[in-house]
């Protein structure tokens, strides 16, 4: 049973470390076309991250881009 729980953390471990990763990303906005900040990476759009370069991490997926 330990050796089950060791693998299972294992592999939670390495697929969080794997999602968590996503870029490069680059800060995007329009705002005369009422498109605020942005995050455009290689795999898509994401919302702003909180660290002092807003899209190093990004934040959530948005499952769309403005553009």
């Amino acid at each position: 049973m330990k050796n089950v729980i060791s693998i299972a953390i294992a592999m939670l471990s390495l697929s969080v470390v794997t999602l968590a990763y996503v870029g490069p990303c680059y800060n995007a906005a329009d705002p005369d076309a009422g498109v605020g900040n942005y995050c455009q990476c290689e795999d898509g759009c994401y919302a702003p991250g909180t660290g002092a370069n807003d899209c190093a991490p990004p934040g959530v997926a948005l499952g769309f881009c403005p553009y």
